[in-house]
Order: structure tokens, then sequence, then C-alpha cells
């Protein structure tokens, strides 16, 4: 408050501050602390159901060989028999299929990086979904800027982080609709980023129902997923934010709903001198 000489009340100041930096920081902080913690859970849990899930494997096929004599088929109580098998048979393998999400969820860096050209990685990543997107009709709209640089990064785990995301992408789009990825140099230097570095920007847009509110600060969460029941296991984004983070990067996303989602990932460049 301002007053004057006679103690009469004049103005107000106000002070603002932004603090969304400072809030995205510790958002990260508490993720990141919850994500190592379940890391080390489910890398012993999924270790564990690993190996007798193999033997239940091993003995369904065996059943399955079996199922089709035709002295077993040749009973009623056994004319079901094969559909069970097959059925118990694929549920088993999309149990695998969850726990190498799993462990891939809590495998460590490796550190072995090289220097890349992110536009040459997200061609290659590009080849790996193009029937999908000529199947659904999509409009697949690249926009590389030719001239940005480039990173100390690990291969295989990039193109996972882009497949994920990409393909995330294409999954709440429509039928016709649009998913696109763009590259350019944020115009800012990260404080938090490696040794003060340009951070290279990677955009993925699409033209899907969106986000809503309530929940969009869930989506990197481990095992939250919108996706139908036996679709979605809920890890991908979440191993997708462990990747940016263990390269020094960021990961973050816009949304409206009715309005589509931006997906932004930012990576440290290599040095100017490297």
């Amino acid at each position: 408050p301002l007053k004057d000489e006679e103690g009469r009340l004049y103005a107000t100041v106000h002070y603002l501050k932004d603090v969304t930096s400072h809030k995205r920081i510790e958002q990260q902080l508490f993720r990141n602390d919850k994500l190592a913690s379940l890391g080390i859970l489910v890398a012993g849990i999924a270790h564990e159901i690993n190996n007798p899930l193999g033997i239940i494997a091993g003995y369904s096929e065996a059943l399955l060989d079996r199922a089709y004599d035709s002295s077993l088929l040749a009973h009623e109580q056994f004319e079901d028999f094969p559909e069970y098998l097959e059925t118990i048979h694929k549920e088993i393998f999309r149990c695998k299929e969850i726990l190498d999400s799993l462990l891939v969820f809590a495998r460590p860096h490796t550190g072995k990086t090289r220097v890349l050209d992110i536009n040459e990685l997200i061609l290659e990543v590009m080849l790996l979904v193009k029937h999908r997107a000529k199947s659904f009709n999509y409009n697949m709209d690249l926009d590389l800027n030719r001239d940005i640089p480039k990173v100390d990064a690990e291969p295989g785990s990039l193109r996972q982080l882009f497949l994920n995301v990409i393909i995330n992408a294409m999954f709440y789009t429509p039928e016709g609709g649009t998913v696109r990825i763009w590259t350019d140099v944020d115009d800012e230097r990260m404080s938090d980023s490696v040794s003060g570095r340009r951070m290279l920007s990677i955009s993925v847009s699409d033209t899907g129902s969106g986000i809503s509110e309530d929940i969009i600060d869930r989506i990197f969460d481990p095992f939250f997923t919108t996706k139908p029941t036996g679709i979605g296991s809920g890890l991908g984004l979440s191993i997708c934010h462990r990747i940016a983070e263990e390269h020094g990067g960021t990961i973050d996303v816009k949304s409206s709903p009715g309005e589509g989602s931006v997906f932004t990932i930012k990576l440290p460049t290599v040095k100017d001198n490297d």
C-alpha cells in the first residue's frame, strides 16, 4: 500500500513473479523420484514373473500341438479345447509384452552415445510407421529444419522415444487426420541443461480429440492410460519421459479438448567445438 503524508491510501503496488519454470522443475524432480523408486520395484517383479510365464508358455504350446488330435476332437467335451488354448497362449504373450515394457522402463541408460543427426533418425522412424499411416490415410507432415545442430545421444533410445510419441499421436488421430513433426533450435538456453548448451526442439502434433485438463498432469505417470483395456499398458509415455531425462532433456505436452495435442521433446545439442 502507498500512503500520503496524512496516512491516506492513494495506491497499491502489485508484485507478480513468474514461477512457471520453478514449478516445472519441481514437478520433474517429483516425477523422477517416483519413477526411480518404481523402476527398482518393477525390475525385480518382472524378472520373477518372466521365468514361470516362460514355462507356462512352453506347456501351452505343447498342449496346442496335441489339441488338434482327431481322437481328442472326436469327444464332444474336447471340441472347445483348441480355441481355449489358443486364447491362453495369446494372453501369455500379451503378458510377456507387458513385462518387456516393464524391463525397458526399469533398464538404466547404457551411456553408449554418439553424435547424431536428429532429422535422419526421425526419417528412419517414419519408415517404420509408413504402413500404418497409409492404412489409415494419415497425412504425415514433416517440417525438418536442415540447419539444426547435432546431439550426443544413444540412437536406440531416441528411436524408441520418437516411435512411441509418433505412434501415440497416430492412435488418437482420426482416420484421414494429420500428424505433424517438426524440428528447430529452442530460442533460449535452458538454465538446467548440460553446460548451458542450446536445446534442440522436436515437436509432434496431432488432430485428435486432445487431453482434458484434469488428466494432462498424469499422462507421464506409469500405468496411466486412456486407451481401451488390453491395448495400452500405460508405460509408453513414462518410458519416453525417462529417455528424455537421461539425455539431459525434457518432454512436455500442450493440449486442449477438441484441438489435438502437441508433444515437445527438448535435447541438449553438442558443444560448438565438438
